[in-house]
């Protein structure tokens, strides 16, 4: 007899039966499957709506298609055919206020739709268009996890009773039960409510089985589930080539780094600014081949210390909220203005004045001076940044290091740098390692030094004369007139110009300039600098002497 039990008001299907056509070990490796390809979606649903999204962890269900009391209610369905990789049909079922509430905010809406509000066909296309991207993603992602291109075709969406398109799943393989993947799914405090995936047993067997052959060829067996899982985890952490002290290391460095560089972007953008605890993952060069939206790029190389390539990315909106609150606006921007070269300009500047301010944390935590050029920054899809690396790196993997970004109360969004793992290993290997090479060293030194054998003289004494000490007036010192000036590009300011400056004060500058303030005296170039505040009072730091 089925089991049957109540659930919340998010629910789609709520009556299980018997699993009798999987075993636990298949849905254990079902569930593996539906975690990494949809959990990894939210990220891009996440950029989509400019909200946070949380997709969490599946539960695996057998239902039977007649006992199921909701089927009758019309619910928003997408249906998605893999067209490469595998041969299968699935389902993707949403509640019609969570449709309307995505497409709302794919629309630049707020998200809260008023009661009784019917889906349209703009309303339907939004989501399809969402759900699109979403699959793309999941794509690229078992792709990976197949180690196989997966490819599926864009879906269709209608707003239909679920019995008339589970009829047709179940038609596949002959029988009235199916499986049902459900997912909670998060967006902000907007929606809580339930995706749902279903798929036929058979085509749900079909993954299982393409994933153990790929795993060693094995066949179905009684062998415990714990087993397959053991492997799948091995596979994964063998593929990513970092450990879990190597991310936390990891973790640590890009917060107390970038983390830091809040402090300078709240006083540029005169707003509170939040830039949390850090996420490190590993990832392949391919894993935003479905994502075509375009987002601001900047390249950050290491000169000085360290010697490596960073990517720091973020969204269209972030840098135009920015840009804004840079140049003494409100912050609120429309999303579909483009990004001119004043605006790409403005948010190189504050990279720049960001990454200067990570470099000074980052030589006291390394303890040696870390140096870095000015970014270059580029609006393109991260599918071409990624193709870039990959090339001009020769890699396949990378890691992806995801902060949650503040401004105020108004944005929240993510901030994401990315870099190679061979260089990513050797910041760790410099961090936890520092006096192996120079042990090293001193050693090869000491017994270069024991081969040398000691030259024996007789002692000398020189006659030793009374030397009358010589006294300096440096009070003379203080007469000597010095002209000190500090450049901007070809725009020259005093000490008074800058200790006159004021809280919100713009500099007019000649040009737009990468390099940092040169300080001269007497027309000398002797140090450079950057402009800082503290306490209200505006200086120049020396950042380098010469």
């Amino acid at each position: 007899m089925p089991e049957q039990h109540t659930k919340g008001d998010t629910s789609t299907i709520v009556l299980e039966k018997e699993n009798e056509h999987l075993t636990p070990q298949e849905c254990d490796i079902l569930g593996e499957i539906a975690n990494i390809s949809f959990g990894s979606a939210s990220t891009v649903l996440s950029t989509i709506l400019n909200r946070q999204v949380s997709i969490t962890a599946p539960r695996i269900e057998l239902v039977d298609l007649y006992d199921s009391r909701d089927v009758e209610v019309p619910h928003v369905v997408l249906n998605i055919h893999f067209t490469k990789g595998l041969d299968m049909e699935n389902l993707l079922v949403l509640k019609q206020d969570v449709a309307l509430s995505i497409a709302d905010l794919m629309m630049m809406g707020t998200g809260e739709v008023e009661d009784g509000k019917e889906l349209g066909e703009l309303e339907l296309s939004a989501v399809q268009e969402a759900m699109n991207q979403m699959m793309g993603f999941a794509a690229t992602s078992m792709s990976e996890f197949f180690q196989d291109t997966v490819d599926m075709s864009p879906p269709t969406i209608k707003v239909v009773k679920l019995s008339e398109e589970m009829e047709k799943i179940s038609e596949i393989d002959g029988n009235h039960t199916i499986v049902k993947v459900s997912f909670d799914l998060k967006i902000d405090n907007l929606v809580n409510s339930k995706l749902v995936q279903i798929v036929s047993v058979e085509h749900a067997k079909q993954m299982v089985n393409k994933l153990m052959q790929l795993s060693g060829g094995v066949e179905e067996t009684d062998e415990p589930a714990e087993v397959v899982e053991t492997e799948i985890v091995e596979e994964k952490i063998e593929k990513e080539h970092l450990t879990q002290e190597e991310k936390d290391v990891l973790g640590e460095i890009a917060n107390i780094s970038i983390g830091s560089a809040s402090t300078v972007l709240s006083t540029l953008l005169n707003q509170p600014v939040s830039i949390s605890t850090p996420n490190v993952e590993a990832i392949n060069v391919r894993h935003y081949d479905g994502v075509p939206v375009p987002f601001v790029i900047l390249n950050v190389d290491f000169v000085e210390g360290l010697k490596n390539e960073n990517v720091f990315v973020f969204t269209k909106d972030v840098a135009l909220t920015m840009v804004d609150l840079m140049m003494m606006g409100t912050g609120e921007v429309d999303p579909e203005k483009e990004l001119t070269e004043l605006e790409l300009s403005g948010i190189k500047e504050i990279m720049n004045q960001m990454m200067g301010h990570a470099a000074t944390a980052m030589s006291e935590m390394f303890q040696e001076k870390m140096d870095m050029t000015p970014p270059n920054v580029k609006f393109v899809t991260l599918k071409e940044e990624m193709e870039y690396l990959g090339e001009s790196m020769e890699v396949d993997e990378l890691v992806q290091i995801t902060f949650n970004l503040e401004i105020g109360d108004l944005l929240q969004s993510k901030m994401y740098q990315i870099l190679p793992i061979s260089e990513a290993k050797e910041m760790v290997r410099r961090l936890l390692y520092p006096m192996v090479e120079e042990e090293e060293i001193a050693t090869e030194e000491i017994e270069e030094e024991k081969i040398v054998e000691p030259v024996v003289q007789p002692i000398e004494f020189k006659e030793v004369k009374q030397m009358e000490p010589v006294y300096m007036d440096t009070s003379i010192l203080q007469n000597v007139e010095m002209n000190v000036k500090f450049v901007f590009g070809s725009t020259v300011k005093t000490i008074q110009d800058i200790l006159s400056l004021q809280e919100n004060e713009a500099v007019v500058l000649d040009e737009d300039i990468d390099e940092p303030i040169r300080i001269y005296v007497n027309d000398v170039l002797v140090a450079y600098g950057e402009l800082v505040n503290v306490d209200g009072f505006f200086g120049v730091k020396v950042t380098k002497s010469l």
